[in-house]
């Protein structure tokens, strides 16, 4: 696997030739995971505006057969020599309960300030945020954690972020093996994480853009390069009140990173589905603010480890839910039509209001447990029903008649 050349003008395509290499069937996920350069390039990648890192599991208490859903999601923007970092967490227990926490630097909490503001302003007709504002003037930011910039790392070089004790760690060179521990409303959740799969590529040599024309970034304004690790094996435990809870499950990570332009970003869906004859999906859209689609893709992995992507992807609103708090519209169930895969994915069970935001009424964003039913293979032709997490992503707003 060739080594890419971030400090050159061209680090994002030669990162492009080098996830290529690394999507050739002949790498197995063992070589993969002992790559010296797949085991940097999960590390930050400072040269580019733009990166997040995600993980989204399922868990059970030991005897119980009642999912437990949780979210690590860990944000990096700016180039340069200043760079933004935040992150979210949330978690569904057992009994449906829910919430959500967010943490970053304090340019993020005067970014949530202002954005308090313009909220009361431009909706008075809706006196939480006016409310949450006044709040905000005291110094007061629900479920938001300021964090000092001296506790808010990430590594060049390999995997490890520490936000504020929210950390997410590779610890071998050799395994996809990893670690979390997250600062959750419920207490904290610490896990590790094992995966023996290789993960699931958009294809680099031709980069997914998020956007139909821009100059923003030159020639590379709008790619994005990323990658999923399916199917982590999941042991830890939250210390919770009342005692440690012991648990185990099944979770993705996904890694992207590039030079988008903000508005292609405002407006996506994505979904990444475990299936069970042991194939994996991944499908992407992203459309501008009229809602017009701009580029989608699917990649597909069939049981047998072969990988297809279909550039043509159809994706169609079913259903939508309304914010309590932002009173953002998202789409939260969808029709998906391509080569690999048809069908329809919807919000798990009880799942509906998987909300996570900047700080309580403000930067919202949907990202929580789905199931796909329909057909998979070529022509979509087998029948197939799955699990996984979806993350989506609306500029629509509710407004009484």
């Amino acid at each position: 696997m060739t080594k890419p050349r971030w400090k050159t003008a061209a680090g994002i395509a030669a990162l492009a030739a080098a996830l290529c290499l690394a999507c050739k069937p002949a790498v197995s996920a063992s070589e993969l995971a002992g790559s010296e350069s797949f085991y940097k390039d999960e590390g930050a990648h400072f040269e580019v505006p733009f990166e997040y890192w995600s993980v989204q599991g399922v868990l059970r208490e030991d005897g119980s057969d009642k999912p437990i859903y949780f979210t690590a999601h860990f944000n990096r923007a700016g180039s340069g020599y200043f760079h933004v970092r935040n992150g979210y967490s949330s978690l569904r227990l057992a009994d449906g309960s829910h919430d959500f926490r967010s943490f970053g630097m304090g340019v993020v909490q005067a970014l949530g300030k202002d954005l308090l503001q313009m909220r009361a302003e431009q909706r008075p007709d809706f006196p939480a945020f006016r409310r949450a504002y006044e709040l905000a003037e005291k110094g007061e930011f629900e479920n938001f954690t300021p964090i000092p910039e001296e506790d808010a790392a990430m590594h060049r070089g390999r995997l490890y972020i520490n936000l504020g004790g929210n950390r997410l760690e590779r610890m071998s060179n050799s395994a996809f093996d990893y670690q979390i521990d997250l600062n959750t409303w419920a207490g904290v959740l610490k896990l590790s994480l094992l995966s023996g799969r290789e993960p699931l590529y958009f294809d680099a040599n031709r980069p997914v853009r998020v956007e139909s024309v821009s100059d923003l970034y030159g020639p590379e304004a709008g790619m994005l390069v990323g990658y999923a690790v399916p199917r982590l094996k999941v042991s830890g435990s939250l210390a919770a009140k009342d005692g440690d809870i012991k648990l185990s499950g099944e979770a993705w990570l996904e890694h992207w990173w590039g030079k988008p332009k903000g508005e292609a970003m405002a407006q996506s869906a994505k979904t990444l589905i475990s299936l069970p004859d042991g194939g994996d999906l991944l499908a992407v859209k992203f459309y501008d603010t009229k809602g017009g689609q701009v580029s989608s893709v699917a990649l597909y992995k069939a049981p047998d480890g072969s990988m297809q992507r279909d550039n043509e992807v159809s994706f169609s609103a079913l259903e939508s839910w309304t914010s309590p708090d932002t009173l953002t519209i998202y789409d939260v169930g969808w029709k998906i039509e391509s080569e690999y895969a048809r069908g329809e994915i919807r919000p798990a069970q009880g799942a509906k209001d998987s909300e996570l935001m900047l700080m309580r009424g403000v930067g919202g964003f949907w990202f929580g447990p789905c199931e796909f039913t329909g057909a998979v293979e070529r022509a979509a032709a087998m029948p197939a029903s799955g699990f996984g997490f979806c993350r989506f992503a609306s500029i629509k707003e509710y407004r009484a008649e």
